[in-house]
């Protein structure tokens, strides 16, 4: 390869490693805090609170708008 040629693989790959290294950063981070909450969801939404929660809390919480149900 001449140099120019070489130069411009050495930046394609630069700014790819860029791209991937915040995009790496980013997943670990969405993972890290997808975990957390996933593991709370059961302790917050277990289905035996639910079945005590006053229907209009329920309906509240997953019920459809009027606007969508029509």
């Amino acid at each position: 390869m001449n140099q120019y040629a070489c130069s411009e693989a050495l930046d394609c790959m630069q700014a790819y490693y860029k791209v991937a290294l915040k995009r790496f950063v980013d997943d670990i981070a969405v993972e890290a805090i997808e975990t957390k909450i996933i593991a709370r969801l059961r302790d917050i939404l277990s289905p035996i609170k639910v079945i005590y929660l006053a229907a209009d809390v329920v309906k509240g919480v997953a019920g459809e708008s009027e606007e969508s149900r029509t």
